[in-house]
């Protein structure tokens, strides 16, 4: 019988003809995720969360921790793009979470799942201020009083 087979130890594949079949599919690509839906299943089991488990239930978990992750990864791509680098720190990561009010927020109301992540390292990782350069109209910023070799006074000297 030419048809749909399906085989507890296989996914589900199509006869096309003389044992032509079409490539196994694991639950990640079935998903269209990146992050393994199958290690979540397995480590969910084993941590006996629940008495039962549906299989929707990895997906869900595997498909927020993607997104939650490229979040992360743009934000923080953006923050290395800013400094002129080509890799991202931590410091990168720190900033982009910093910056983020949506993150800084996930972060800060669950202290016990974020152990690594403080709010002081978030802090010392924020932007610094830029200071302002002097244009040539703010005449009084060229001018410096410089200490006179000859004595106490200093005098007025003028910056070229």
């Amino acid at each position: 019988k030419i048809g749909v087979h399906f085989n507890s130890s296989m996914a589900w594949r199509k006869n096309k003809g003389k044992g032509s079949y079409s490539q196994r599919m694991n639950k990640s690509q079935r998903a269209g995720l990146q992050f393994p839906v199958a290690r979540m299943e397995r480590a969910m089991k084993d941590k006996k969360y629940a008495s039962r488990l549906s299989s929707g239930a990895a997906v869900y978990i595997a498909a927020a921790i993607e997104y939650v992750v490229a979040e992360v990864l743009e934000l923080s791509g953006n923050a290395c793009k800013d400094d002129k680098k080509m890799r991202i720190q931590d410091k990168h990561m720190f900033r982009a979470l910093y910056l983020d009010d949506e993150l800084k927020a996930l972060i800060t109301k669950n202290p016990n799942t974020f152990t690594e992540i403080t709010l002081q390292q978030l802090e010392s990782h924020a932007p610094k201020q830029k200071e302002k350069k002097a244009t040539k109209s703010d005449d009084h910023c060229h001018e410096v009083w410089k200490e006179s070799y000859f004595g106490q006074f200093g005098t007025l000297r003028r910056k070229h």
